[in-house]
C-alpha cells in the first residue's frame, strides 16, 4: 500500500471513529464534491483497490483527491464556491508580517534579502486553519523546503 493511500485511511478513519461529516472532491471530476459519513474502510483491496463507503456509495481511494478530504463544518471556512481554498485576506497577511518583524521564523532572513510569505504552521491538509496563531513569515526557499510538514 503507498503512503498516500495510508494517509487517507488514517484520516478516513480518524473521521469515522469521530462520526464527523466530511466532504472532499475527486480527482476525475473536481466540480462534483462528496458529502457525508464514512460508513466502511476496504483496506484491502475490492475488485484490485482499496475502497471506501461515504453514505452508500463506494469510492475508490485512488479517486480521492486527499487534500480536500475535511470536515463538512470546516469546509466553508476556507474552500471558496469554485471549489478552491481561499486565500488569506490581504489585511490579515500585513498583520502577519508586520507581527513578525518581516524576518522569515525559520531562517532570519529579511524583508530586503528575499521574497517573504505567509505560511500555514498546522497545514490546511492536515487541518489546519487561517486563525492568526496558525500563521507564520517564511521565505520563499523556507516555505517551498517545508512542503505539507509543521515547522
Amino acid at each position: 500500500m503507498e503512503d498516500l493511500d495510508r494517509r487517507l485511511i488514517q484520516k478516513l478513519v480518524h473521521y469515522k471513529k469521530q462520526n464527523t461529516s466530511i466532504s472532499f472532491r475527486l480527482k476525475s471530476n473536481y466540480k462534483l464534491q462528496i458529502v457525508g459519513y464514512v460508513k466502511k474502510i476496504n483496506r484491502f483491496a475490492l475488485f484490485g483497490r482499496p475502497s471506501v463507503i461515504i453514505n452508500t456509495m463506494l469510492i475508490f481511494l485512488d479517486e480521492i483527491d486527499e487534500h480536500t478530504v475535511m470536515p463538512e463544518d470546516m469546509k466553508s471556512q476556507i474552500i471558496g464556491s469554485d471549489g478552491r481554498r481561499t486565500s488569506i485576506s490581504l489585511k490579515k497577511r500585513i498583520f502577519v508580517l508586520e507581527r513578525d518583524n518581516y524576518t522569515c521564523r525559520k531562517c532570519g532572513r529579511k524583508a530586503s534579502e528575499g521574497r517573504l510569505e505567509v505560511d500555514h504552521i498546522i497545514p490546511v491538509s492536515k487541518g489546519g486553519t487561517d486563525e492568526l496563531n496558525n500563521l507564520q513569515t517564511l521565505c520563499f526557499e523556507c516555505n517551498r523546503g517545508k512542503g505539507g510538514e509543521e515547522l
